[in-house]
């Protein structure tokens, strides 16, 4: 249930993405030509892509900084709290979760053969900041990105289909 779910969410974010191409004047100029067709099909769908790989890399890193920094999340794990602020040698804990965000932003963004895995010189920081190891193989996340840009494309195309000729 929850993967057509996100289904629906992707193919919602990739048709508001191509409504533009309805307006007449866009619309018009897309098919006088079909270079000018192709152009915006793979304009428009790679910008989708980027914005929506972007956006959802630092939702992620929103969230495991959340959950990192929550005490409600984990007895253990008593939060960001000022001392631990201070350990890492962040004036406030905003700063501490500001430092964080970006660490595991900075890790989602970069593809996995360039990818460090740690942005920052204190080891100590690297080592709270580290995920929990997964093992559960699901990729369906990482398939779903390219859902927009799919649904985009193809819309973009749809609709700039010459006049059909009676």
């Amino acid at each position: 249930m929850d993967d057509y779910l996100a289904l629906l969410l992707f193919s919602g974010v990739g048709i508001v993405f191509a409504l533009p191409v309805l307006l007449p004047p866009i619309r018009q100029w897309l098919r006088q030509e079909m270079e000018r067709r192709i152009t915006a099909v793979v304009i428009w769908s790679l910008t989708v892509l980027s914005l929506t790989f972007i956006t959802f890399a630092w939702l992620a890193a929103q969230l495991q900084m959340y959950f990192l920094c929550n005490p409600y999340t984990d007895f253990a794990n008593p939060g960001c709290s000022a001392d631990d602020a201070a350990k890492f040698g962040f004036a406030t804990p905003e700063e501490m979760e500001t430092a964080i965000t970006q660490e595991l932003f900075r890790r989602a963004i970069t593809p996995p053969p360039f990818r460090q895995d740690c942005y920052r010189d204190d080891p100590a920081f690297c080592e709270f900041v580290q995920p929990p190891a997964s093992d559960d193989g699901d990729s369906s996340g990482s398939i779903l990105i390219f859902w927009p840009a799919i649904v985009t494309g193809t819309l973009v195309w749809l609709w700039t289909r010459p006049k059909r000729k009676q």
